[in-house]
């Protein structure tokens, strides 16, 4: 009948229309999430903009200071009694330590995690240790060495039985010029241990 024919069309137009309605929903969301993206990079975008250039402004203002430092260091250092080797492990292990704590500092602006880098450091640094525990004690023992200042080329001496003068004190060894023309190498661990006398130095010698 014509009043069944109406119905049936409205029915077909109600079930159409939700549909179109849904659709026009989805593009919707879809492009709010799109713009809510495109946000959050920009806001991701500045954001690291301005930490990298906190953190480029604080390494460079950091190598200006650690620079100043040193030149400070090196000109006390100048004016002091300590021997020039020792100006140079001075010197060489304050910048070693200046700059590590300039690049962790760096990497904290950054975000950068450093716990984990910091125990892998340490326990590397143990393992260094212990695998080269006679060349450190060495090498400790040439620092002290050349700090107290009480062994200097030219000094004639007696290190546990090696008699003669002493041509080179190192980092990690002392080399004597004995008497009968022999040149003998001794670790400075075995120099700072050993009964040592001093008998003069060389412009005493015959």
């Amino acid at each position: 009948s014509p009043m069944g024919i109406v119905g049936e069309g409205k029915a077909k137009e109600r079930h159409f229309f939700p549909s179109l309605a849904d659709n026009t929903g989805k593009e919707g969301e879809g492009d709010l999430m799109l713009e809510n993206f495109f946000i959050q990079l920009r806001d991701s975008a500045a954001s690291l903009f301005w930490t990298v250039l906190m953190a480029a402004l604080v390494l460079l203002v950091g190598m200006l200071l650690v620079r100043l430092l040193l030149k400070l260091t090196k000109r006390g250092l100048s004016k002091s009694k300590l021997d020039v080797t020792m100006h140079t492990i001075l010197l060489a292990t304050l910048r070693i330590v200046c700059y590590t704590v300039l690049a962790l500092v760096v990497m904290q602006v950054l975000d950068i995690p450093t716990t984990s880098l910091i125990t892998t450091i340490g326990a590397a640094g143990v393992a260094v240790g212990l695998a080269l525990k006679d060349s450190l004690s060495s090498f400790a023992a040439g620092i002290l060495i050349l700090f107290n200042g009480h062994l200097h080329v030219g000094d004639a001496v007696d290190i546990d039985g090696t008699a003669g003068l002493v041509k080179e004190v190192g980092l990690m060894f002392t080399t004597v010029n004995t008497y009968d023309n022999r040149h003998v190498t001794l670790p400075n661990s075995t120099v700072l241990n050993a009964r040592m006398v001093e008998t003069g130095s060389s412009d005493h010698r015959p």
